[in-house]
């Protein structure tokens, strides 16, 4: 086995194709019912991150060299908040675990977080691969909040309802108007939006992790990378009419890659505007857009905090479900070079007895 840096922007179409392969595998483990990525979808991910999003990659390779089994990569944000985090992914090939390849991936993801100046690392598990939570526990990782995805099925949306909400809300908001945008958000607006995602930063979040403040030019930058990747976007807003001022908003997601699919952002609606059914008529005209505008789409899903009572209460009454559970899980930085160092030293001593 061979482990190496993997550099999006210089990798060989073998490479490209060998990774993606492996990010296939992965895939099927954890997303079951979603067909396949191409080539050439993987690719645009990998090389597209937002601009103040620093981006490692590793990989390992099986011993002809010619199939990834193993993949980590690790994530710095330079943004404002939560500058003592570094965000990381493991992944290895079920044939190959329990084979120390793990920890020596997250030795390197380690190195990484610690040359950025990072403290600690996080991560996720995926109810769909319990060895992911069974390597946490290993390694001595602490785990945060529960977290779902949760999922519509479209083919038993209430309609009605739906419209019941749009109506309800016109009502009881008088003062208020709903508006759609396609696309790259207005320039007039996006000072404006920068203020109203701080509504995002009343919902659960772990212990430790800090309010999440954006520019302009990062907002934009996250706009980029989604395009680059082939992923539209749809944003609905609800405006303060008297002042003008956005009270809330919804943001919507779906990328021919899986077409039946649409991944529902964020919602959220500041302190001052809320209590009057904004959430609800947010939710309700995106999904009446979604099925006009993209009859292909059978699914939604949105990722909630397992206590976000508040939005749990507007999804399960739309008939969200839970799909998977995640768990959010944190090391210190140290202890993961300590855990990576130590299976590094039993790997050689093993590797040196088998020699002798």
């Amino acid at each position: 086995m061979r482990m190496e840096r993997f550099d999006p922007h210089t990798a060989t179409e073998a490479d490209w194709v060998a990774f993606s392969q492996f990010e296939n595998i992965v895939q099927q483990e954890t997303w079951p019912d979603d067909p396949p990525r191409s080539v050439e979808y993987i690719r645009r991910v990998w090389q597209a991150p937002p601009q103040h999003v620093e981006l490692h990659i590793w990989v390992v390779w099986d011993d002809a060299g010619d199939a990834v089994i193993g993949r980590g990569n690790t994530r710095i944000f330079h943004v404002e908040h939560n500058r003592h985090v570094a965000l990381c992914s493991l992944a290895v090939h079920p044939a190959y675990r329990r084979q120390g390849i793990g920890k020596q991936l997250l030795a390197r993801v380690a190195e990484a977080a610690q040359q950025a100046g990072r403290i600690e690392l996080m991560g996720w598990t995926d109810s769909q691969a319990p060895d992911g939570m069974g390597f946490a526990e290993r390694i001595g990782a602490t785990p945060g909040i529960p977290t779902s995805t949760n999922q519509l099925d479209l083919a038993e949306l209430d309609r009605d309802l739906m419209r019941a909400w749009m109506a309800r809300a016109q009502e009881r908001a008088s003062d208020y108007r709903l508006e759609m945008w396609e696309g790259t958000w207005p320039d007039a607006d996006i000072e404006a939006m920068v203020h109203v995602l701080d509504a995002m930063n009343d919902a659960p979040r772990d212990e430790g992790w800090e309010d999440e403040t954006y520019t302009v030019e990062q907002l934009r930058a996250f706009d980029a990378a989604r395009r680059a990747q082939g992923t539209d976007s749809w944003t609905t807003i609800v405006r303060h009419k008297p002042t003008g001022a956005i009270a809330g908003y919804s943001d919507l997601f779906w990328n021919p890659n899986n077409p039946a699919v649409a991944n529902q952002g964020d919602t959220g609606v500041l302190p001052a505007h809320r209590n009057r059914g904004l959430g609800r008529w947010l939710k309700a005209a995106m999904v009446l857009r979604l099925l006009a505008e993209r009859p292909g789409v059978r699914f939604i899903r949105t990722g909630n905090a397992d206590s976000n009572q508040p939005m749990l209460s507007i999804n399960y009454a739309m008939g969200f479900r839970q799909y998977k559970a995640w768990t959010t899980w944190r090391l210190a930085v140290d202890d993961a070079l300590a855990v990576g160092t130590r299976d590094e030293r039993r790997l050689t001593e093993e590797s040196l007895a088998a020699a002798s």
